[in-house]
């Protein structure tokens, strides 16, 4: 699951980037009649569901009159107006990495044409939001796209291009992916500024989870906005980063010599220069020569995901356990049975709040149709325990996965699976 945006928390953004205040004057602004309470819009930002069907149309009045200043005397003339349409510009850049800037307003021009696509898109926004309590962004952006692109072709506009993925894309993001936005912010943030970066973390602690969702909000991104033409994810595989990419491109059974097709994937990766964007998942050896190489060669925007230490040009960002209410919510998304909160705590403590784990556990805890509590004796009564006090040394990392492996094997013993069924890193 992407990061979770209220319903409200954006409405109040959207009133006060693009009018100044949640507090309406509409007959002192000379709006024209019928007016409202100049309190209703933030009545409503004070409930779960703010958007209902009359406060869309009153929302969507309000905007008509903010970009239709005409001769009308009041707060809002046209330079109002044109900041106004810029603000919901950014906001749809912002929270839906949809581009509109193609009806930009300015001071000097006519910008009756562009301000009417804006209240369309509004008006998609705020059909979509209304009676919801969190903000449905994808869906939003999906009918952002299409509105754009019905505009596009009926006007003859040139479409958006959108980044290309050169390999083929990785395995689809879980479900239930949540409790990593300030990361993710950030590595988009540190990424659109035209910084590399390289997520560091122990196995299964969500790092490639992370990496896919950000392939996801770039490719939704038009090229123009951040500079974004193509992208190429390799999962590291045998150690070995030559092969690895060139296995992501397709190379190995085109080009005999390893070293002419890795020379071959080099200099495609190369004509996209800044302009692409290579994550590399999983790099299990710092020391790759092939890999640092490039990374010192290569004009592109990398982004490694590594329990290693390394890549010290990189900007490093550090992958933390999830939250203990994280790892509750991610516990019942895969445990349907009685909910014990207090056993809940004592089973995550046992986990060390490591993610994978805990989706495995919730997953045998349902499949075995078993209570908490009784999971709980069970995990204590097999000796389960992945925190572990006396690991201090300076390859902790190391030895916390060894500790995991460990105790994995203990539970599958006790409920009768293979360690071939755990989940991958």
């Amino acid at each position: 699951m992407a990061d979770i945006i209220t319903t409200s928390a954006f409405l109040r953004t959207l009133l006060m980037k693009c009018i100044g205040t949640v507090m309406i004057e509409w007959e002192q602004w000379d709006f024209p009649q019928p007016s409202f309470d100049r309190g209703y819009f933030n009545d409503r930002l004070k409930r779960p569901v703010p958007v209902n069907t009359l406060t869309r149309q009153r929302l969507k009045r309000l905007f008509e009159n903010v970009f239709s200043p005409d001769n009308r005397k009041g707060k809002f003339q046209e330079p109002q107006a044109v900041e106004a349409a810029n603000a919901f510009i950014s906001l749809a850049e912002k929270y839906f990495h949809i581009n509109l800037s193609v009806w930009e307003n300015n001071y000097t021009t006519d910008n009756s044409t562009s301000r009417s696509h804006l209240l369309s898109c509004l008006d998609v926004v705020l059909g979509t939001i209304e009676g919801t309590e969190l903000l449905p962004s994808e869906k939003i952006a999906d009918s952002l796209n299409n509105y754009m692109t019905e505009i596009h072709s009926a006007e003859n506009m040139p479409a958006p291009t959108y980044p290309k993925l050169l390999t083929p894309a990785p395995c689809q993001q879980a479900s239930n992916f949540f409790g990593r936005q300030n990361t993710t912010s950030f590595l988009m943030e540190q990424l659109l500024s035209g910084h590399s970066c390289y997520l560091h973390g122990i196995g299964g602690i969500g790092k490639t989870e992370i990496a896919k969702s950000v392939l996801k909000q770039i490719l939704s991104m038009t090229s123009s906005s951040y500079g974004f033409t193509h992208i190429v994810w390799v999962n590291y595989t045998d150690g070995d980063f030559a092969l690895s990419l060139v296995r992501a491109l397709n190379l190995d059974g085109t080009i005999n010599n390893m070293e002419q097709a890795f020379q071959k994937a080099v200099s495609i990766i190369n004509q996209y220069h800044e302009n692409l964007l290579l994550i590399i998942d999983n790099v299990e050896n710092a020391d790759d020569e092939h890999l640092l190489g490039l990374c010192g060669y290569l004009n592109c925007r990398f982004l490694i995901t590594s329990r290693c230490e390394g890549f010290p040009s990189f900007t490093k960002i550090p992958v933390p356990a999830l939250s203990e209410n994280d790892c509750m919510t991610l516990f019942y998304s895969y445990y349907f049975g009685q909910k014990d909160d207090i056993m809940l705590k004592k089973i995550i403590q046992l986990a060390d709040r490591h993610t994978v784990t805990i989706e495995l556990l919730a997953k045998i805890a349902d499949s075995e149709e078993v209570l908490l509590y009784e999971f709980y004796d069970s995990l204590v009564q097999c000796g389960f325990h992945i925190s572990a006090e006396e690991v201090t040394t300076a390859h902790e990392k190391m030895h916390s996965e060894g500790r995991i492996i460990e105790q994995l094997k203990k539970l599958f013993a006790v409920y009768g699976c293979s360690p071939e069924c755990r989940p991958a890193n």
